[in-house]
C-alpha cells in the first residue's frame, strides 16, 4: 500500500537522484585530483573558465539539496504509510 501512496515521491526522489548525478558528472572536470603544486607549471585559469566552473558546482549544490528534500519527503511519505 505505501508504494501506491508513495508513488509520486519515489518518482521524484529518482528524478532528484538523476539530476543530481547529470549536475556531479559536470562539475567532475573541475575536481582537483592531485596537490596543486606552484612549481608545477599551473597557469591562470580565464575568467570564463571560472565562471564556468562556478555555474557547475552551484548546479551541482542546487540538485543536491533537491535530491536531499525530495528523499525526505519520500521518507516522511513511507513513515506516515506504516
Amino acid at each position: 500500500m505505501s508504494e501506491t501512496r508513495c508513488k509520486e515521491e519515489r518518482e521524484l526522489a529518482l528524478e532528484a537522484a538523476k539530476a543530481w548525478e547529470e549536475a556531479s558528472e559536470k562539475a567532475r572536470k573541475y575536481i582537483v585530483t592531485r596537490p596543486l603544486d606552484p612549481d608545477s607549471g599551473l597557469q591562470p585559469k580565464s575568467p570564463e573558465y571560472l565562471e564556468e566552473m562556478t555555474k557547475a558546482y552551484q548546479k551541482e549544490a542546487e540538485a543536491r539539496e533537491k535530491y536531499i528534500q525530495a528523499m525526505n519527503a519520500w521518507h516522511d511519505c513511507e513513515e506516515e504509510a506504516s
